[in-house]
C-alpha cells in the first residue's frame, strides 16, 4: 500500500496512459488484448521484448495477477514493472531492481511458446500423482541461466504455507524437478538445491523476487 500512495501521480498517469493504450489495442485487433500485450503497450516499443522475468499469483488453474520487469533505460533504475490484476492495469512504475548486465537474461514473453497453462498442468499431475494438496500458485518465468529459453516454475502453497516447487522446461513444459519446500540433502531435488539456484540466479537483480520464493531477503541488504 505505501509504494502505491508514494508513487499516486505517476501511477495515476500510469493508469490514464494504460487506459488509452488499451482502447487503441482493443480497436486494432477487435479484440481484448493478452495480458502480455497489455504489459508491453505502456513501454517504449523498443523495449518491449526487453523482460527480465515475469511472476504471477493464482489458483492451481489459472493466474490472474500478473507483473512483468522491463529492462527499459529510460527509467530511473532501468527497470519498469507492470502489475496486471484481473485483467486491469493495476500498477506501473519505476521497478526498485539492481543490475548492469541483462543482454543475455532479457527476453519477449510474447515469443515465448509455452503458456502457463501448460505449466500449471504440469504441476498439477506430479501433485496428483505424489498426493500433495495444495490451492494457491505461485509462477515465474525467466532464463534459468544467460542463452538458455525462458522457463516457468510452479509454487505450489496451501493456506498461505508453501509446499514446494516444480520446475518445468521450455519448449514443452515437461517436468523437470520437484524442489520441497523445508528439505535438505545433497540430491539434485531438493529444496536446498534450488535455494542456491536462486541466491545465485539473483544476486544482483534485487530482493524482490529472492523473496518471493524463499521467504528471505538478503541480496540487497
Amino acid at each position: 500500500m505505501n509504494r502505491i500512495v508514494s508513487h499516486a501521480g505517476p501511477l495515476v498517469f500510469g493508469l490514464l496512459l494504460a487506459c488509452g493504450a488499451m482502447t487503441a489495442l482493443e480497436q486494432a485487433w477487435g479484440q481484448s488484448p493478452s495480458v502480455t500485450q497489455q504489459a508491453q503497450s505502456l513501454i517504449d516499443a523498443r523495449y518491449r521484448g526487453e523482460v527480465l522475468f515475469v511472476r504471477g499469483k493464482g489458483t492451481p488453474g489459472a493466474v490472474t495477477n500478473w507483473t512483468y520487469f522491463f529492462y527499459d533505460p529510460t527509467a530511473p533504475n532501468n527497470f519498469r514493472e507492470v502489475r496486471i490484476v484481473d485483467g486491469k492495469v493495476d500498477l506501473f512504475q519505476p521497478a526498485d531492481l539492481h543490475r548492469s548486465a541483462v543482454s543475455d537474461l532479457v527476453f519477449d514473453p510474447a515469443l515465448n511458446p509455452v503458456p502457463v497453462e501448460a505449466a500449471l498442468k504440469t504441476a498439477r499431475d506430479y501433485a496428483a500423482k505424489n498426493q500433495i494438496t495444495y490451492d494457491q500458485t505461485r509462477v515465474l518465468l525467466r532464463r534459468p541461466a544467460a542463452g538458455q529459453p525462458p522457463a516457468w516454475r510452479v509454487e505450489l502453497l496451501q493456506d498461505g504455507r508453501a509446499r514446494g516447487v516444480v520446475a518445468t522446461d521450455s519448449p514443452g513444459a515437461s517436468f523437470v524437478r520437484y524442489d520441497a519446500a523445508g528439505t535438505s540433502g545433497d540430491g539434485p531435488h531438493t529444496a536446498a538445491e534450488f535455494g542456491d539456484d536462486v541466491k545465485n540466479t539473483f544476486l544482483g537483480i534485487g530482493g524482490d523476487l529472492e523473496q518471493f520464493f524463499t521467504g528471505k531477503r538478503t541480496v540487497d541488504q
